[in-house]
C-alpha cells in the first residue's frame, strides 16, 4: 500500500459531516476519502498503522535481510509549531510507520502529546521550557505571531540587547528543544531497529499559507534552519546570549536542505485531496487555531490521474479560539480563560453581544477567502450550486467560529452576488493506532500527520495567491459593479 493511501486510512478513510441545513446553506453528502493506492513508487508497507505491531525487542526481518539492510534509517517529522500548543508526527520510511510525538514528561506537557507553545525568561535573561524552580521569571506566549509581526499582548523585551531579534531566538530556541525532543522519542519507541543504524532526519513545519505566499516565509525558514543548527547544542534552559550567538553562527552555516516549511492548509487536507472519490473543484479551508484563522480558497483539479491543488486565495487573522476567549473574560461572561474555552469548543452556533466586533472580524476573513475567487477563476462557479467549506483545527467544533462563517453568506448579501451557497465540513478522522490521543481529540493532529508526508509525495501544488492574479475586465460592459464588490467584501 503506497504512503499517500496510509495516510488516507489513518485520516480515517476521511469523511465528512454536514451541519444542518441554515440559511444560505445546503445539505450535502459527506466528504468520503477512501483508501486507495498510490500512482507513485514509495516504501512497502509494514504494519502500516500500529507502531507497535512489530515489537521492537524482536526482529522484523529475517536474519538474512538484516545482514544486507542499509545502515541509516529514513526519519521524516512534521512538526505543527503553533500559536497555542505545538504538536508533531514522526514516520519511519523503512518500517512504513508513523506515530504522534509524547513530550518530555519534564516539560509542560507532562508527557501528553500537545505541548504548550510558553517559554519563560528570568531576571538573568535565561530562557527555558519551564519555569524555574526559584526566583521571577515572565511567561512568553503566542511567540509564532511575533515573528509574523502579529502581536498578542505586551512583548517580553530581554534586559540585555541582542543581535538579532529576542522573538527569533525564542522561537528558534522552542523548536531546537522540540527537535531533539523527537529524536530521542524515536529512538525509544525503535531502540531494536535503530540499534546498528543511524537516523537520517528530515522534516516539515507547517506555517501558514499567507505567511509561506510572502517575505514571511524567509523568516520562518531561517528560524527553522536555526533551530536545525542548534538542536544537538543546547539544554531546556540557556542565557539568552548563548542563543544570540548560536544564530549567528547558523546564518553563515550551510542549511540543512532536509528541512523546509510547508503550508498547514496544505498539510491538513493533504488526506482528502489524495483521495479518488474528491471532486474536482473549489473548496475553502478554514483552520480554527489557538491564536489564529487561518482560511484558504483552492481548486482541486487532476492531471493523467495525479492530483493537483491551486490556492487561490489565503488570509490568516488574530481571530482563534484564545483571542474569543479572553473578550469573552473581559467582558464578563465567563470568569476564566478555560471556562470561556470550553464554552466556545461547543458545537451549537453562539453569538455574545461583547464579541460583535470579532465575529464582523471574522465574516470580513470569509469574505476575503471566498469573494476574490470570482475574479480570479470567472468561469469556476458557472454551474456550481454549493462551495464546499471545509472547517477543521483544534477549535473545528467551536460554535462561535462555525456560526460567524456560515452567517458571512446571508449578512454579506452573497446569495445575491453569484457566490455558490455554503456547505460546512468537517474532516474527521478514524482509525489507525494513534494510542496516545483520544479519538475526539485527533482532527487537533491532522496538520503534525500531513506534515509527516515527505516532500514530493502529496498533491502537487499549481500555484499559490501571488501567482493568480484577479482578470482584469477589457471592456466597459464589464466593468465590475462597485456597490457589490463593496457588498461582497463588508456587507451592507
Amino acid at each position: 500500500m503506497g504512503l499517500l493511501a496510509i495516510v488516507r486510512e489513518l485520516l480515517g478513510g476521511n469523511r465528512s459531516r454536514s451541519d444542518e441545513s441554515e440559511p444560505g446553506e445546503t445539505s450535502r453528502e459527506p466528504i468520503q476519502a477512501q483508501t486507495i493506492q498510490s500512482s507513485r513508487n514509495m516504501p512497502a508497507q509494514v504494519a502500516m498503522s500500529n507502531p507497535k505491531s512489530i515489537p521492537d525487542n524482536e526482529p522484523s526481518l529475517d536474519p538474512v535481510v538484516h545482514a544486507i539492510v542499509a545502515e541509516t534509517a529514513d526519519v521524516h517529522i512534521g512538526i505543527d509549531f503553533g500559536t497555542s500548543y505545538t504538536k508533531a508526527c514522526f514516520y519511519v520510511l523503512d518500517r512504513d510507520e508513523r506515530a504522534i510525538v509524547v513530550w518530555k514528561k519534564e516539560w509542560q506537557s507532562r508527557g501528553g502529546a500537545l505541548l504548550p507553545s510558553i517559554l519563560w525568561l528570568d531576571d538573568g535573561d535565561t530562557v527555558s521550557m519551564n519555569p524555574p524552580a526559584s526566583g521571577r521569571a515572565r511567561e512568553i506566549r503566542y511567540f509564532k505571531m511575533a515573528v509574523a509581526g502579529q502581536v498578542i499582548g505586551e512583548r517580553v523585551h530581554p534586559l540585555r540587547k541582542t543581535s538579532v531579534s529576542p522573538y527569533r531566538l525564542y522561537s528558534a530556541f522552542f523548536i531546537a528543544r522540540t527537535l531533539a525532543c523527537i529524536e530521542e522519542y524515536v529512538k525509544q519507541k525503535y531502540g531494536f531497529f535503530l540499534r546498528q543504524r543511524t537516523i537520517q532526519l528530515s522534516g516539515s513545519m507547517g506555517i501558514p499559507i499567507s505567511y509561506f505566499d510572502s517575505s514571511l516565509n524567509e523568516n520562518f525558514t531561517e528560524i527553522l534552519a536555526a533551530a536545525r543548527y542548534m538542536q544537538d547544542r543546547l539544554t531546556d534552559a540557556e542565557p539568552l546570549s548563548r542563543l544570540d550567538e548560536l544564530y549567528s553562527a547558523s546564518l553563515t552555516a550551510e542549511r540543512d536542505p532536509r528541512f523546509a516549511t510547508v503550508p498547514e492548509l496544505y498539510a491538513e487536507a493533504s488526506g482528502l485531496f489524495s483521495d479518488y472519490h474528491t471532486p474536482a473543484g473549489s473548496y475553502a479551508l478554514f483552520d480554527i487555531g489557538g491564536g489564529t484563522v487561518d482560511g484558504a480558497t483552492v481548486y482541486f483539479s487532476r492531471s493523467n490521474g495525479l492530483p493537483s491543488v491551486n490556492f487561490l486565495t489565503a488570509e490568516v487573522d488574530s481571530l482563534g479560539i484564545e483571542i474569543v476567549a479572553n473578550q469573552l473574560v473581559r467582558a464578563g461572561v465567563d470568569t476564566t480563560q478555560e471556562s470561556a474555552r470550553t464554552r466556545l469548543l461547543k458545537p451549537h452556533d453562539q453569538f455574545y453581544p461583547a464579541t460583535r466586533e470579532l465575529k464582523h472580524s471574522l465574516q470580513n476573513h470569509t469574505a476575503k477567502v471566498i469573494v476574490p475567487v470570482k475574479k480570479k477563476l470567472p468561469a469556476v462557479w458557472s454551474s456550481v450550486k454549493e462551495l464546499p467549506v471545509v472547517v477543521c483545527g483544534g477549535g473545528q467544533s467551536s460554535g462561535w467560529h462555525r456560526a460567524g462563517i456560515r452567517s458571512t453568506y446571508t449578512e454579506f448579501q452573497h446569495d445575491h452576488c453569484n457566490i455558490p451557497r455554503y456547505s460546512l465540513q468537517d474532516i474527521i478522522p478514524f482509525g489507525g493506532d494513534f494510542s496516545d490521543v483520544p479519538p475526539d481529540q485527533i482532527h487537533r493532529y491532522l496538520i503534525a500527520i500531513g506534515l509527516s508526508i515527505p516532500q514530493g509525495y502529496g498533491p502537487e501544488i499549481r500555484g499559490f495567491p501571488s501567482t493568480n492574479p484577479e482578470v482584469i475586465a477589457t471592456s466597459r460592459t464589464e466593468c465590475p459593479d462597485l456597490d457589490d464588490r463593496q457588498r461582497e467584501l463588508y456587507g451592507d
